[in-house]
C-alpha cells in the first residue's frame, strides 16, 4: 500500500465523494464484456480491456494513442509487452476505437492528481471516477508527450503487469499448486517443480472471467528485458509496403470529400467568393463559406479565421475545386509583411530589450565572446 500523503488524502476524498462505500461503487471491474465487441472479432481473446491472446499465443496490445510517426504505438506496447513477460516478437499492435470506453483516463489522473502516491486502496476508485469523466468528455487526445509519460506509465504498465498476475493464478488454480511457485517468461507459464509449461493462450478464456487489479506488481528495473532495448517500430514496415491506411484511405457508404481554403494572411476575412468554375468541375458538390471561430478548453484556445470549402464525391474533384476558386480577402495589416521583416523586428527587440525581465543575470556573456580565440555564429 502506497502511504497517506495530505494531498492524496484529500484527493481521495474529493473523488470518493467523501465516503469508501461511494469509491467502491464507482470502480471499473471487468469490463470485457462492454469492450469486447469494440475490438476486432478476429485476432484472439480479449482478456483485459487492452490485450488479447490468440490460440497461436500471438498478444495484441490495444493502444489508445494514434501514431503519428514518433513511435509511440510500439514504445507503448513496449510497456506492456515487458509487465506482461511477453515475448516481443509474437506482439502485435492494434489502434483502440474512438469510443468513450477507451477515452484516456490515465490523461485525467495524470493531470489532475500529478505525482499523488494513492494508496493502493483507493486506486480502483480514482481511476474509475476519471474513466467516467474521461468518457463524459469524450477525451481521446495524442500529443503534448502524453502518451508514454502518462498513459504509458498508468494505463500500459499496469494492463500487462495485471494480465500476467491472472495468468499466473489461473495456472496456479489450474496445476494445484502455490501461487508463488508460478514463473513467467516468454509468453509461456511455469512450475519447475512439477516441470509444467504452457502458453498463455491456453489460460486466455479463464483470465477472461477474472477482474484485472489496478495496483498489480511492476518489474523492478534490473528485471527489464524489452523496455530500454531497441526494437523495430512496428509501424515502418507498412508504411514502406503501401498497407498502412491513411484518413485518405478510408471509404464509407455515399462518402463525400472536403478541401479548404483559409485567408493567407491571419485574421483575414471572406470580402466575395466567385465559384463558378468550381461548380463546373465534374464531381462537386457544393461551395461552402465557414464562419470564424473560437473555442476554449482544457489544453488550450484555438482560433481559426473565415473560410471557404470545396466539397464533392472525390478527393480529386475537391482539389481540383478548390484550385480554380477565385476568393477575395480583406486587407489588413499584416498582408504586406515578409519573413524578413518579421527577423528584423525579432533582432529589433532583443537588442533593445523591450518588455523583458531578467530573471538570472550572471557573469558578463559579451566581454567572454571578445576574448574567446573562435565564435561560431549559426541562425
Amino acid at each position: 500500500m502506497g502511504n497517506w500523503t495530505r494531498r492524496a488524502f484529500l484527493a481521495t476524498g474529493l473523488v470518493a465523494g467523501g465516503g469508501l462505500v461511494v469509491g467502491i461503487a464507482i470502480r471499473p471491474g471487468n469490463q470485457i464484456g462492454d469492450l469486447r465487441h469494440l475490438v476486432k472479432d478476429e485476432g484472439g481473446q480479449l482478456i483485459h480491456s487492452y490485450v488479447k491472446i490468440d490460440t497461436d499465443n500471438i498478444i495484441t496490445a490495444i493502444v489508445p494513442h494514434a501514431e503519428m510517426g514518433q513511435g509511440a504505438q510500439t514504445a507503448l506496447a513496449q510497456m506492456l509487452a515487458e509487465e506482461l513477460d511477453a515475448e516481443w516478437d509474437k506482439i502485435r499492435i492494434e489502434e483502440a476505437p474512438a469510443v468513450g470506453e477507451y477515452a484516456h483516463f490515465g490523461i485525467g489522473r495524470g493531470y489532475l492528481f500529478k505525482d499523488l502516491d494513492f494508496p493502493d486502496i483507493v486506486v480502483p476508485s480514482i481511476d474509475g471516477a476519471m474513466m467516467k469523466l474521461s468518457d463524459s468528455l469524450n477525451l481521446q487526445i495524442t500529443g503534448g508527450s502524453m502518451s508514454l509519460r502518462i498513459t504509458g506509465s498508468l494505463v500500459m504498465r499496469v494492463a500487462g503487469a495485471a494480465t500476467r498476475q491472472m495468468l499466473c493464478q489461473a495456472a496456479a488454480k489450474a496445476w494445484h499448486v502455490p501461487l508463488h511457485e508460478i514463473t513467467t517468461e516468454g509468453s509461456y507459464l511455469l512450475h519447475t517443480a512439477s516441470s509444467q509449461k504452457e502458453a498463455y493462450s491456453v489460460f486466455a478464456e479463464n483470465v477472461s472471467q477474472m477482474t484485472p487489479s489496478f495496483t498489480p506488481k511492476f518489474k523492478q528495473h534490473d528485471e527489464y528485458k524489452i523496455i530500454g532495448k531497441f526494437v523495430p517500430r512496428q509501424d515502418i514496415p507498412p508504411k514502406v509496403d503501401g498497407s498502412a491506411k491513411f484518413a485518405l484511405d478510408i471509404r464509407r457508404p455515399n462518402m463525400l470529400y472536403a478541401t479548404i481554403i483559409r485567408s493567407p494572411v491571419f485574421g483575414g476575412n471572406i470580402v466575395k467568393v466567385n465559384d463558378r468554375a468550381t461548380r463546373a468541375i465534374d464531381g462537386v458538390v457544393d461551395v461552402i463559406e465557414l464562419s470564424s471561430s473560437q473555442t476554449d478548453h482544457m489544453v488550450g484556445a484555438f482560433q481559426a479565421g473565415e473560410a471557404v470549402a470545396v466539397v464533392a464525391d472525390s478527393y480529386w474533384s475537391a482539389k481540383q475545386g478548390i484550385d480554380v476558386l477565385d476568393v477575395e480577402w480583406s486587407d489588413i495589416d499584416y498582408a504586406s509583411g515578409s519573413s524578413e521583416e518579421i527577423f528584423a523586428q525579432f533582432r529589433r527587440d532583443i537588442s533593445n530589450a523591450e518588455e523583458r525581465e531578467s530573471d538570472l543575470l550572471q557573469g558578463n556573456t559579451y566581454a567572454e565572446f571578445l576574448r574567446a580565440s573562435k565564435i561560431l555564429e549559426a541562425d
